[in-house]
């Protein structure tokens, strides 16, 4: 079997969304669905278990084992006040890019236990972004976009397959998210080591714009560095939401 030249980085936690703690289940059964995981150059699961939950952490890590994916794991309560969570989730991203296995390959794909990808030919997909990235330095990553947010008029296409955002694509301008992304192993590892290792200067700004701004100060010279698929042909479904636990309790 061809194996594609990515790492997969799938992040999850025993806390679950909104009471429901089944979201990695599904995101896994359906990537499973649509691409072997042996089809990538490793896998591997980072598990954030709180306190009097290792039990329920010792099931993620059977089902997740059994899907193909290495284990990594630790053990912190946090919660989402004060930076919290995102303080101990950029140390569960240093924990998850200094695995040996993760650098066995040149590209990541950065997955949250709660998006689903939506396309029938994801292996075409994820070829096509490592093709973007080899071609040009600059673009540093190239995301799947959330099923709402399939406006363009903002972006600019660099192929039939994908655009860039361009500099008035948000209210912050162009940046990476943590929407599934395809990015550089080298690049996601410097950024996550600068972040954590900068912690008490950057801690007070959204974590989603600290990752774009170290990305795109340490690598790249465009001002459009940050790329997504045509997001009418590839999307991604979010079921970390009030709405998918009810109906999933």
């Amino acid at each position: 079997m061809r194996k594609l030249p990515i790492s997969l980085t799938l992040y999850t936690t025993t806390k679950g969304h909104f009471g429901c703690k089944t979201n990695y289940q599904h995101t896994v059964k359906s990537l499973s669905n649509q691409i072997s995981i042996k089809e990538f150059g490793s896998a591997t699961a980072h598990i954030k278990i709180s306190e009097g939950e290792m039990e329920g952490g010792l099931e993620m890590s059977e089902f997740l084992s059994k899907a193909g994916l290495n284990i990594l794991s630790t053990e912190k309560n946090w919660n989402r006040e004060g930076n919290n969570h995102a303080e101990g989730y950029f140390q569960d991203m240093m924990v998850m890019m200094n695995s040996e296995s993760v650098h066995k390959n040149e590209f990541i794909l950065f997955l949250e236990d709660d998006w689903i990808i939506n396309t029938d030919k994801l292996d075409f997909w994820l070829s096509e972004g490592v093709k973007c990235l080899k071609k040009n330095k600059d673009i540093l990553c190239v995301r799947i976009n959330d099923e709402i947010n399939k406006d363009v008029s903002r972006a600019t296409s660099i192929n039939k397959y994908i655009y860039t955002q361009d500099s008035d694509y948000t209210i912050y301008g162009p940046t990476l998210t943590f929407q599934p992304t395809l990015m550089r192993t080298r690049d996601w590892y410097a950024a996550v080591r600068h972040i954590n290792k900068d912690w008490e200067k950057v801690k007070n700004q959204h974590c989603e714009l600290i990752s774009g701004y170290y990305m795109h100060s340490l690598f790249s010279n465009s001002p459009t560095p940050f790329a997504f698929f045509d997001p009418e042909k590839i999307n991604a479904t979010h079921i970390g939401t009030e709405k998918f636990a009810k109906e999933n309790l």
